[in-house]
């Protein structure tokens, strides 16, 4: 009876000691292979210029160490009698903390990297919407947690559901600009730095929140337009206007001689194809206008920005201006003669 016994306690000891080896075993397994695979991550990341492997390698570092104490104990209580996998409600919590920890902390790691790389005028909406993530994250874990104490969760889910319901009926506008926002994130119809017109409002867009997009106007005053606006209306983007076809209507004294009129339509296209970024296109004697020779001159300005297009266009004027006073032909101006009968 007291050998039965004495082997009884001694087993139970093996077990236990037994237990404790793979427990720590494999903790350090974990550990090791974390550090490892950062280790060769973080080298496959240095080669390429894609932020995904970035983010892997930081969503790794993101284990912390009771993830892997808890993970190591539930394998260890499997593997083994010496601690019978029965799992106590306090280690059920914990590893409901824990998952819900490591699962907020990805979250913020995939929407740090989405801000670097859409640039510091989204950062807005990217936060914003990073806040409302990592709410609705611990919200579930706290209801699981309170469904593994025995609570019944149903009445607190159903109290969430109306309440959301009457929130989002009194909160329809923020809630529009809110989902407009997200539509411009992904859908991109603009981004930070271009020029945009929409309605009567025009400027350069310098930030794009959750609820609003803040605008730069050329005399230098923000405008702040809510997305709600920018989503439903027509909306013009510069982002992609290089090249931006001028078309200017001259008109000339009638008493203009008709060879200076001809060597205009020689002198003109050498004088602006001579102007870098500028292409000439066409110059024609269009009509007999009330006040005197009407023409038309087109042509074209390769310019990257706004700015680099009026310096050009500034040039092409000057040179215009120039070239007619140096030929002496008169642009008419409106007049009207009056004849007196005696």
């Amino acid at each position: 009876m007291i050998q039965e016994v004495i082997n009884q306690i001694v087993n139970l000891i093996l077990n236990h000691i037994e237990a404790l080896i793979i427990f720590i075993s494999v903790g350090l397994i974990f550990y090791f292979i974390k550090i490892l695979l950062i280790q060769r991550l973080d080298r496959l990341s240095k080669k390429t210029s894609s932020q995904l492997d970035d983010m892997v390698v930081e969503i790794v570092r993101e284990l912390r160490w009771p993830t892997l104490v808890v993970i190591a104990y539930i394998i260890a209580s499997t593997a083994t009698n010496g601690w019978a996998f029965t799992m106590p409600i306090w280690l059920r919590i914990l590893l409901i903390a824990i998952i819900t920890y490591q699962v907020a902390k990805v979250s913020n790691v995939v929407f740090r990297y989405s801000k670097n790389r859409s640039g510091v005028g989204n950062s807005g909406i990217i936060d914003g919407f990073s806040s409302i993530i990592g709410l609705v994250i611990y919200g579930i874990g706290c209801l699981v947690i309170l469904t593994s104490l025995g609570y019944n969760v149903t009445s607190i889910v159903a109290g969430l559901g109306v309440g959301g319901i009457a929130i989002a009926f009194a909160m329809q506008s923020i809630l529009s600009d809110i989902f407009s926002s997200l539509s411009i994130y992904f859908d991109q119809p603009f981004k930070v730095g271009d020029f945009i017109v929409v309605g009567s409002n025009q400027g350069t867009v310098k930030r794009i929140g959750l609820k609003t997009t803040r605008l730069k106007s050329l005399s230098g005053e923000m405008i702040i337009v809510a997305n709600k606006d920018l989503t439903n209306s027509t909306l013009k983007n510069y982002r992609g206007l290089k090249t931006r076809r001028i078309t200017e209507h001259l008109t000339f004294t009638t008493q203009t001689p008709n060879n200076k009129l001809e060597r205009l339509q020689v002198d003109l296209p050498a004088s602006l194809d001579a102007i870098p970024g500028v292409s000439f296109i066409r110059f024609h004697f269009s009509s007999f206008g009330a006040s005197g020779l009407e023409h038309v001159l087109v042509y074209e300005i390769n310019a990257d920005s706004f700015e680099q297009y009026t310096a050009t266009k500034n040039i092409v004027n000057l040179i215009l201006k120039r070239h007619f006073e140096k030929k002496k032909i008169d642009l008419a101006y409106p007049t009207q003669t009056v004849f007196v009968k005696k």
